[in-house]
């Protein structure tokens, strides 16, 4: 994988691939993002994990008033549902890296430390930049399939970007909201 994005971002005179910036109509930025997915969906090791978020349908998350608090519950939720459905064993040790995004100095610290304080396969949250890491560049590119499509089940589904990752792991939280989505999946 890391060769190919290596290519991809030579040919687009880029240091990042970022789904935003590859997105659009018939072009060849396009045609690289189909590649790129391609790439990640022929890699064994890697399993695409698709997580939506229904903010409408989450009152859970609402109730959260710090940024952090937000993406340490949906990450809890996300870990637990990886691991009810056998995707993360529960004698694993996960290190997660999540894209840079800008926090206060404590929110920074409540997502360094509260994962790993409540749940047990979780040994470490970090942050960094993307165009530093080739995985958070290919999370950036699974992840822009439903934020470029909005929460509409039936345009995820038909996007071609989503049918190149025939191997994608996709839910939604919360579950009741989920049907429409993944009943066919």
């Amino acid at each position: 994988m890391i060769p190919s994005f290596e290519n991809y971002r030579r040919i687009l005179g880029t240091k990042e691939l970022k789904s935003t910036h590859l997105a659009s109509g018939k072009n060849h930025r396009n045609l690289v993002y189909g590649a790129a997915l391609a790439v990640i969906n022929s890699v064994d090791e890697l399993k695409p994990i698709i997580y939506v978020l229904d903010k409408n349908g989450s009152y859970l998350i609402k109730q959260c008033d710090k940024k952090s608090f937000k993406y340490n519950k949906l990450l809890e939720f996300m870990l637990r549902e990886l691991i009810s459905d056998g995707f993360v064993s529960k004698d694993d040790q996960l290190v997660i890296l999540l894209d840079k995004i800008d926090l206060s100095d404590k929110e920074m610290e409540n997502i360094k430390y509260w994962l790993p304080s409540n749940v047990k396969q979780v040994e470490e949250v970090a942050m960094a930049p993307s165009e530093e890491f080739n995985f958070i560049q290919a999370a950036d590119l699974i992840a822009g399939i439903p934020k470029l499509k909005g929460t509409n089940s039936r345009q995820i589904k038909a996007d071609v970007k989503f049918k190149i990752l025939s191997n994608c792991y996709i839910r939604v939280f919360p579950k009741s909201k989920s049907k429409d989505l993944v009943d066919d999946v």
